[in-house]
């Protein structure tokens, strides 16, 4: 079975960058918003890609 692996910065709720390391087992999709489950602040449990319009406005790019 083939994983990935990724390293990216993500935002929580509030806006905050959070450095995440997590592996999927497909090659995800480039310039996707993906909504992350998290625990114990950095554990990535699962992902769901999401809508811009989904994203909290405090963590939406600018």
């Amino acid at each position: 079975m083939t994983y990935y692996s990724y390293k990216l910065d993500a935002k929580n709720a509030d806006g905050e960058t959070i450095p995440l390391e997590f592996t999927a087992q497909k090659n995800l999709r480039k310039d996707a918003y993906l909504k992350m489950y998290v625990k114990n602040g950095d554990e990535v449990s699962s992902y769901d890609e999401v809508k811009f319009e989904d994203i909290p406005k405090k963590a939406q790019p600018k």
